[in-house]
C-alpha cells in the first residue's frame, strides 16, 4: 500500500486561559467568561492584567515572555496569585523550544490555582501540560493529564473545555493509531459542540473524525467526513485546516482510483499551504504529489 502522508499536528488547542491572576473571578458552569467581582482594584492589580492581556495578544516569543516575567514580578511583590502569567510565561517557553521550563511553569500556575482552590485553573494548566509533552513525544503524559483535565472539566461542568480536552486526547490517540479510542473521543466532543453551536470547532472533530478513518482504509466514511468538514471549514477561510484536510483527501481519492481528481486535491492542498506560507503542509503536499 502506498504509504500515508506523514502526520500533520492538526488539532484544536485554542483553550481560554482560565481566571484572571488575582483570583477575583467568578466563573458560571457552562463558560469560558469570567466576571470581576471586586470594585476597587489597586493599580498594581490593573498593572498585572494589563501586561497578561499583552503577553495574550502579541505572538512573537521575545514579547510573550517579556509581559509574562513582568507581571510575574508584579505577582511575586504584590499578594497576587501569578498562575495567569506563569501559563503564559509558559506557553511563549514552549513556543520558543524549551519544553522543560514550560513544563515548569505550567505545573507552577496549576499549583496555584491550587491555592486559591481553582479547579478550572488547575484542569486549563494541565492542558497545557499536555501541549508541552505532546512535543516531547511523551505520550503517557499527555493522555495522564488531558485524562486529569476532563474529569474536572466535567466535574465542574465546563462544557466548552471539556470538548477541547477530549478533543486533543482523541487527536492524540489517532497519533499512536488507536483508532477506536480516537473515534469514541471525538464522537463524545463533537456531540457537546453541537450542543454549544461552535459549527468551526466541529468541523475540525469532523475533519479529524475523517483522518482516521482514513488511516483504517475505511475510504467511504473518511471521504464523506473530509467533505463535511472541508466544506464547512471553507466558510471561515482557515486556510490550514483546509490544505490539511484536502491534502488527506487527495490520499483517500488516490486509493479510491481517481487519480486526476487525487492530484487536482493535491494540487490545491499545495497553494493553500503555499499562499499562506505552511512550510509543514508545503512538505506533505510534495510528499503526496510525489506518491501519486
Amino acid at each position: 500500500m502506498d504509504p500515508a502522508r506523514p502526520l500533520s499536528h492538526f488539532l484544536v488547542f485554542s483553550l481560554v486561559i482560565a481566571c484572571l491572576g488575582a483570583g477575583w473571578s467568578d466563573q458560571s458552569a457552562d463558560s469560558v467568561r469570567y466576571k470581576g467581582v471586586i470594585r476597587d482594584i489597586p493599580e498594581e492589580f490593573r498593572e498585572y492584567d494589563k501586561l497578561c492581556d499583552k503577553a495574550e495578544q502579541v505572538s512573537a516569543t521575545d514579547s510573550i515572555l517579556g509581559y509574562s516575567e513582568a507581571a510575574i514580578k508584579i505577582a511575586d511583590e504584590t499578594s497576587l496569585n501569578p498562575a495567569r502569567a506563569l501559563i503564559l510565561k509558559g506557553n511563549g517557553l514552549l513556543l520558543a523550544g524549551k519544553v522543560t521550563l514550560a513544563v515548569e511553569c505550567f505545573t507552577a500556575a496549576a499549583n496555584a490555582y491550587g491555592k486559591v482552590d481553582n479547579p478550572i485553573g488547575i484542569a486549563t494548566a494541565y492542558t497545557y501540560l499536555s501541549e508541552a509533552y505532546i512535543s516531547q513525544q511523551n505520550h503517557n503524559n499527555v493522555k495522564l493529564y488531558l485524562n486529569r483535565a476532563i474529569r474536572i472539566f466535567d466535574t465542574e461542568r465546563d462544557s466548552l473545555r471539556l470538548a477541547f480536552a477530549l478533543h486533543n486526547l482523541g487527536f492524540e490517540y489517532y497519533r499512536i493509531e488507536q483508532y477506536d479510542s480516537a473515534l469514541i473521543l471525538f464522537d463524545r466532543a463533537g456531540e457537546v459542540y453541537r450542543k454549544l453551536n461552535y459549527e468551526l470547532e466541529n468541523a475540525y472533530c469532523t475533519g479529524n473524525t475523517g483522518l482516521v478513518y482514513s488511516r483504517m482504509d475505511d475510504l467511504t466514511r473518511a471521504e464523506n467526513n473530509l467533505l463535511k468538514a472541508l466544506k464547512t471549514i471553507g466558510n471561515y477561510n482557515d486556510a490550514r485546516a483546509l490544505s490539511d484536510f484536502t491534502l488527506e483527501y487527495a490520499y483517500v481519492l488516490q486509493r479510491k482510483g481517481n487519480i486526476g481528481q487525487a492530484l487536482a486535491s493535491a494540487y490545491k492542498g499545495l497553494d493553500l499551504a503555499s499562499e499562506n506560507n505552511i512550510t509543514e503542509l508545503k512538505r506533505d503536499a510534495a510528499f503526496r504529489l510525489s506518491q501519486i
